[in-house]
């Protein structure tokens, strides 16, 4: 199921589970990098189940949604990149082993710049903090190199800015992507 609104460009992603009950996630405050004034454009909103084959769909439809907003295919492959590996992580960390509850995503467009907001009900973040901005260690044999670690290395690099905080039992996460470059 896929529905836009009139007068905006929300997107909710198909997926059975839509109707079941549970707590919904507050809607992420604005992005602090965002001027106060001045309209930023929706793009993309939906509710994510947080499951690999969800996120796949969201994704797709937000780049989808990006280049039919007018994003040139890098801009929005960028912004698909990092919202894959930030819904991922979710999936991954913040639910594991617990039941999932939707996760609100939103993309919005300012001046060239893409902001994505978001927010889920999921374990916060260890210590309460983004991690820490460095590789895996590689001076290691071939055989204990490490799967993992590389996203948030990954994230931080393509980001001009991120934020994140626990509110109310809600992770906010926000991201600020300059495609073109720093504004």
């Amino acid at each position: 199921m896929s529905r836009t609104l009139p007068g905006t460009a929300q997107h909710q992603a198909a997926d059975p589970r839509a109707d079941r009950p549970g707590p919904d996630p507050a809607p992420a405050p604005p992005d602090p990098d965002t001027p106060p004034r001045g309209p930023s454009a929706l793009v993309f909103a939906t509710r994510v189940w947080p499951d690999p084959s969800a996120i796949r769909a969201a994704v797709t439809a937000c780049e989808a949604r990006l280049r039919t907003h007018g994003a040139d295919a890098a801009a929005a492959r960028l912004c698909a990149l990092v919202l894959a590996e930030l819904l991922n992580n979710v999936a991954e960390h913040a639910f594991r082993d617990l039941a999932p509850v939707p996760v609100e995503v939103e993309v919005r467009a300012r001046r060239g710049s893409l902001y994505l907001a978001i927010a889920d009900r999921g374990r916060p973040m260890p210590g309460g903090a983004l991690p820490a901005p460095c590789l895996p260690d590689l001076a290691v044999a071939r055989a204990d190199m490490p799967e993992g670690g590389w996203g948030w290395h990954l994230v931080r690099s393509l980001a001009t800015s991120l934020d994140y905080r626990r509110e109310d039992g809600t992770n906010r996460l926000r991201v600020r992507l300059d495609p073109q470059g720093p504004a």
